[in-house]
């Protein structure tokens, strides 16, 4: 049965896009206190007791090489979906939310790459989990900056 339309405004109302470009240490004040650039409705947030993302990701930059990035991070069904690309080839990784362990790995179509100026999606992740304002639920680099959805805790 599909959730009813209160239930989908309810889930809406707690996932904010944020967008982040360099510089991100004031941008990313100013993002995350002022300019929510819309909601959607997506999947649930990582359960409470998993790791945070930027532990997920430096665990996932195990697999990556010095010419590669990570492009984006999505909690999907249950699990971490990371891309990880190099400038000919992406590769998503599924990584378990609680043991950063990969599960699986295939290739995936080519994503644009942060370019050399960007911070590290790692950096990015551990500037939005510092603030405080809710469990991140994706994290892609998109139209040259970083774009972080977060599930935002209702009162």
């Amino acid at each position: 049965m599909p959730p009813s339309s209160a239930t989908q405004a309810n889930r809406a109302k707690k996932l904010a896009t944020v967008a982040i470009t360099t510089p991100a240490r004031a941008l990313l004040t100013a993002s995350l206190g002022m300019m929510p650039l819309g909601s959607a409705w997506a999947d649930p947030p990582p359960p409470p007791n998993a790791q945070p993302l930027s532990s997920i990701l430096a665990a996932a930059q195990t697999h990556s090489t010095p010419a590669s990035s990570i492009v984006q991070a999505d909690f999907d069904d249950g699990r971490w979906e990371i891309t990880i690309c190099q400038p000919d080839e992406c590769h998503k990784h599924y990584i378990d939310p609680h043991s950063a362990a990969q599960l699986a790995q295939r290739r995936t179509d080519l994503k644009p790459m942060p370019h050399a100026e960007a911070l590290p999606i790692t950096q990015i992740a551990g500037q939005v989990e510092a603030a405080r304002l809710g469990s991140i639920t994706s994290v892609e680099w998109e139209h040259g900056h970083w774009q972080v959805e977060l599930a935002i805790p209702t009162p």
